[in-house]
């Protein structure tokens, strides 16, 4: 519902992540993986993979518009991570906040590591 094509297919956006509780240096997925992965590669440009809901669901990156928006949907412990995204597909809402929905997303590495 109140999915559209997005206007910009490339842009900025934030993107909540957990953080490792051992290491705190890393990002995890809050709840897809990449490849069976949760920790989430960081410096380099990343590609959406089918969804374990299966195709039907589609693959893409769910990224917020506003750092605010993001900022609302994270937990205390989670990290809000400004990042970059290519070949946005659809635009719509997670619980009430503008979000893109894109194929591309670069990560930046984290200061000081």
């Amino acid at each position: 519902e109140n999915q559209i094509k997005p206007r910009r297919k490339t842009g900025f956006g934030y993107k909540v992540f957990d953080q490792g509780f051992f290491h705190k240096h890393e990002y995890r997925f809050e709840f897809e993986s990449l490849d069976g992965e949760s920790v989430v590669p960081t410096g380099k440009w990343l590609t959406a993979l089918p969804d374990i809901l299966g195709p039907s669901y589609g693959p893409g990156f769910h990224i917020f518009l506003l750092r605010s928006d993001a900022k609302a949907w994270a937990e205390h412990s989670q990290a809000v991570v400004r990042v970059r995204y290519r070949k946005a597909f659809l635009q719509g809402r997670q619980g009430n906040r503008k979000v893109i929905v894109a194929l591309k997303m670069f990560v930046p590495k984290r200061r000081g590591k």
